[in-house]
């Protein structure tokens, strides 16, 4: 891959696996017996072939340390490679193809294959001839152990001859693809991202035989081949739900399956096996413990709809496994200043392999890792061609990028310290500014200070750096401030002297630019000075003394009550003379009238007076609209008079209230002079009442009369007009009686009923009962209500309190007599009888044989019963063909059809009826007829 700018190589579980960066080279050692360089990297038994008898010992330690690769580290691969070496391996590294993923689909056909190819890393393998197949006799050779006939084999072509260590090569069925391959077809790996993508009809890319091996011939998996292409069926390796394997089979070993892995009822497993059906299943290979593809711990099964990655890794250490497989350039690319020393290095390259490098500058050289120096600034392809010596090769490169660096800013100018701060730009970016008062890309000068600065930018890129300075001045603003004045100022009017101090020509705030002013009355006096940085000022205030201002106040109400007094306070000068004759600045006077005071100070005096005023009680009343309260009214209550400060009973603090209770309500009530108390009292007014003390309803039976009772509170009648609390009833009815007061009306009824013994009816369900059978009765009656007795004529009794129903159980057909007896509790008493008749049960026969050979004795296929209503009946023959139809028990069947006589034979029948109680019964059965 030539010419790449900012590639990744990172690759992620989930994405097709392409080549990662790692930082770590791992190589397997060579080792040289009879001067030939020797690879020990086989993981499979029986791959390596003995040189020599001496060779044999080597042959036992590989069978014995299989699939070492990746079951054990690393580093104890290198051990066994050197014990390889000294016991004389010779070298026969072949490929190998391990199943690392397949699936029987969601549904239907949609089954795929996915297999990696292993080997030393960075290595070519050649797949030619390599055969993959689903289950053959491997795991059973008979009918029914799920061997399809046929199997595939990579075909004789350049195609497969130098397939890379850790590619990924997807089978799958174009006539019902899964639809989890999401990538397109891919037959070669032109594009160097390790991935084969191939559906079974791919023109030319697999051998197929459709015969062997079967079921007859087990593992023979001989031709005659025929090349793929359109139309190719997918059934020499389709995978069946009940139990299947997955395999790959060395093309010079094919006596064992290089890596199978089976599932359901195979009768021989894989050692990698699953219990249960295929259906809808996902088999992968998931590096659970560790990278060894032959251990079952290793290995999982899941939904299919869920877990099928085709043409993926299955899991992120499995796309560890598989990378780790790989060779590639341990940098994407490279940046640095001319002269730029470089170190290119191919990770995971195995040392069977020639690493060519050609560093895009017109140099070039060989190995795994290596150092370059670019002389010159530019950009470069590092291509390195990875090949076995074999034919087999593949590219890959690194960017490289060699320049030089100049660092500089753009010009600063000279900026006052209460300046904004300076952005600061340098070229090219990426680099940091150092000095007084930087904080990232900006200069403050506030914080830097007035003065000369020196700022520095460095930057660098890759191993270049450069640094450039420069000098920014910050400037100063104007200082200005007035001379502090005198303790003891004059009083106002007489000249005082205000004078700046710290710049030339100043500006006053009375307009005058001098460095000294006069002034002659107290304020607020400012200096203002300005530069080309801004303008700086002090102000000052001046209090000269003041010549004396008379107040009076009250410590305390301007107004006094009898016997009170208030204090008077004088302020506005140093000394004091009251009228009064008093000396002080406050006096207490116990009299209403008007009071003068003279103040004085240095600068002269000044007077003024003041008058108190006397206060009387204020005058009241309180009222109530109303002293009795029904329940739920309201009363206005209010006080007149003052204005007062106000505190009900009930916290109210407003002149009126409004009283929803009865009892007793007070007011606190006070004004300047004097605090005062009142009360209202608010009595209740009951509710009107009346109970009638009967509980209803009350019956009556014909020509009883019953005393009703009432109590009552207020104005009381009977809906009559009687007034007497007891009345007289002897019909049925609805008795009212009510009291009046002002607080309005209660009243209270009661409802007596006539026991009506009359319109009773007996009711038996079911109506037509048929013995043996249970029967419920029942005496309806709306007005009923005591209680229920029955006795039967048998002498047995049934009753229940207010349960009018009752039920009987009878063995046989006949008529019974029931009375019953009623009482409602109120000496209101029924009695009654009713008769319940029972019909017989119904019997029916249906005879098994007839013969109407003329004889009078059984010449007729008829049915018998009792208790047999609606009955139908129809004759078939052996075709389901209708014969004959007829209705009643009275009919029957002479075994003939349109007046032939029928064979002797099995006739079929379907027949319908109901019994006493109308249940409706049908069914089938069959009848011999004789001759």
């Amino acid at each position: 891959m030539l010419g790449k700018r900012g590639r990744k190589h990172g690759f992620g579980y989930g994405d097709p696996i392409v080549p990662n960066r790692f930082n770590l080279s791992l190589n397997f050692p060579y080792c040289k017996v009879g001067g030939q360089s020797q690879l020990h990297s086989q993981r499979t038994p029986g791959s390596f072939a003995a040189s020599n008898e001496g060779e044999h010992l080597m042959v036992l330690v590989i069978q014995t340390t299989a699939m070492l690769w990746h079951s054990v580290p690393r580093l104890c691969m290198i051990c066994i490679g050197f014990l390889l070496c000294m016991l004389g391996a010779t070298d026969k590294a072949s490929a190998q193809i391990y199943i690392n993923e397949f699936s029987n689909g969601t549904g239907g056909a949609k089954e795929f294959y996915e297999l990696v190819v292993d080997g030393p890393p960075g290595g070519f393998q050649d797949l030619r001839g390599w055969i993959l197949d689903d289950q053959s006799g491997f795991f059973g050779c008979a009918s029914g152990n799920g061997i399809a006939s046929g199997h595939l084999r990579f075909a004789l072509i350049a195609n497969w001859a130098c397939v890379r260590s850790g590619s990924i090569i997807l089978i799958y069925n174009p006539s019902d693809p899964n639809v989890a391959i999401t990538m397109a077809d891919d037959f070669t790996d032109a594009n160097n991202d390790y991935l084969y993508v191939l559906p079974i009809s791919a023109t030319g890319m697999f051998d197929i035989s459709t015969s062997a091996p079967s079921s007859s011939n087990c593992n023979n998996f001989s031709g005659p081949f025929s090349s793929s292409g359109m139309g190719t069926s997918w059934n020499s390796i389709a995978l069946g739900n009940g139990g299947d394997a997955a395999q790959t089979v060395d093309p010079a070993n094919t006596t064992l399956p290089f890596h199978a892995v089976s599932y359901g009822g195979v009768s021989n497993p894989a050692p990698i096996h699953f219990s249960g059906s295929g259906s809808a299943t996902n088999y992968s290979f998931s590096n659970t413990s560790s990278d060894d593809y032959s251990n079952p711990v290793n290995w999982a099964s899941g939904s299919a709809s869920t877990q099928d990655s085709p043409g993926m890794a299955n899991n992120p250490a499995n796309e560890v496994w598989i990378q780790s497989l790989r060779a590639f350039v341990a940098q994407d690319s490279l940046t640095g200043c001319a002269p730029f020393a470089s170190v290119l290095e191919v990770e995971h390259l195995h040392n069977s392999l020639t690493a060519s490098w050609d560093f895009g500058d017109g140099n070039s050289t060989l190995g795994d890792s290596v150092a370059h120096t670019y002389a010159s600034n530019g950009s470069y392809d590092a291509v390195v061609t990875i090949s076995n010596g074999s034919g087999c090769s593949y590219v890959d490169s690194a960017y490289v990028e060699v320049t030089s660096l100049n660092a500089t800013f753009a010009p600063l100018a000279d900026v006052c310290e209460n300046a904004t701060p300076v952005s600061l730009s340098g070229n090219p970016a990426g680099g940091v500014f150092l000095g007084n008062g930087v904080s990232g890309n900006s200069f403050q000068p506030a914080v830097a200070g007035p003065g000369n600065h020196v700022l520095e930018y460095a930057v660098t890129l890759g191993n270049c750096s450069d640094t450039t300075q420069q000098s920014i001045s910050v400037l100063s603003l104007p200082e200005i401030s007035i001379q502090d004045l005198p303790s003891n100022l004059p009083c106002e009017g007489i000249p005082v002297q205000l004078t700046a101090q710290g710049g030339d020509t100043p500006t006053w705030s009375t307009g005058e630019i001098e460095d000294e002013i006069t002034i002659g009355a107290s304020g607020l006096y400012w200096v203002a000075l300005t530069n080309q940085c801004g303008t700086s000022a002090d102000s000052v205030v001046v209090s000269l003394k003041q010549p004396p201002s008379a107040s009076i106040g009250f410590s305390g109400p301007s107004a006094i009550c009898e016997g009170e007094s208030v204090t008077l306070l004088a302020a506005g000068g140093d000394q004091y003379a009251w009228s009064t004759g008093e000396q002080a600045s406050q006096v207490e006077v116990l009299a209403a009238g008007v009071y003068s005071v003279t103040v004085s100070n240095e600068c002269g005096d000044d007077s003024t007076s003041i008058e108190v005023v006397s206060k009387t009680i204020s005058p009241y009343s309180l009222m109530a609209d109303r002293v009795e309260l029904c329940s739920g009214e309201t009363a206005f209550a209010a006080l007149d008079g003052g204005p007062f400060d106000v505190l009900w009973s009930n916290g109210s603090t407003t002149n009126s209230i409004y009283i929803t209770e009865p009892g007793i309500y007070s007011v606190t009530f006070s004004d300047d002079c004097a605090t005062r108390s009142d009360t209202l009292v608010i009595a209740e007014l009951p509710a009107p009442r009346v109970n009638i003390l009967e509980e209803g309803p009350m019956a009556l039976c014909p020509g009883e009369i019953i005393t009703l009772n009432a109590e009552f509170l207020g104005d009381f009648q009977w809906d009559d007009g009687t007034k007497e609390s007891k009345r007289m009833v002897s019909q049925a009815g609805v008795f009212r009686a009510w009291s009046t007061n002002a607080c309005g009306l209660a009243e209270d009824s009661i409802q007596v009923t006539m026991t009506d013994l009359e319109g009773v009816e007996f009711v038996q369900n079911p109506t037509d009962a048929v013995a043996p059978a249970t029967v419920e009765f029942e005496w309806e009656s709306d007005s009923l209500a005591g209680t229920f007795h029955w006795v039967f004529a048998d002498g047995s009794e049934h009753g229940a309190a207010n349960d009018p129903m009752g039920s009987r159980y009878f063995e046989e057909g006949g008529e019974y007599v029931v009375e019953f007896f009623f009482d409602d509790g109120h000496g209101c008493a029924l009695e009654k009888q009713a008769l319940l008749v029972i019909q017989d049960p119904t019997r029916i026969y249906f005879p098994n044989a007839f013969s109407p050979d003329g004889d009078l004795m059984n010449d007729l296929f008829q049915i018998k019963g009792i208790g047999v209503y609606e009955f139908e009946m129809e004759i078939y023959d052996r075709w389901g063909h209708l014969l004959h139809q007829w209705t009643g028990l009275e009919d029957g069947w002479d075994g003939t059809f349109n007046g032939l006589a029928l064979p002797v034979g099995i006739y079929a029948y379907s027949y319908s009826y109901k019994n006493g109680s109308g249940r409706f019964f049908s069914g089938r059965g069959s009848v011999t007829l004789l001759r």
